[in-house]
């Protein structure tokens, strides 16, 4: 596999990943009483509970996409 094969993969991994946190960033915030009554359907947590597990989540999902796609591929890009 080229450099350029891996850097094209990171670019659009990226984008996907990006796309899939801003989705669960807006539908936190605009459906947040919906996805809290189906979670509790399965789980007896308390709201406080749901926002901290949801707040965390999403913190480490951009902390992964960065640590994972982006610098990667800004590495590949403007260093190789």
């Amino acid at each position: 596999m080229s450099i350029e094969a891996v850097e094209c993969f990171l670019f659009w991994n990226f984008i996907i990943n990006f796309l899939l946190f801003i989705l669960w960033g807006l539908a936190f915030v605009f459906f947040h009483q919906r996805m809290y009554l189906t979670h509790l359907r399965w789980f007896r947590i308390s709201e406080e509970t749901f926002d901290s597990i949801h707040y965390l989540l999403i913190g480490m999902f951009k902390l992964f996409i960065l640590c994972f796609n982006l610098i990667p591929y800004l590495i590949l890009r403007f260093l190789i």
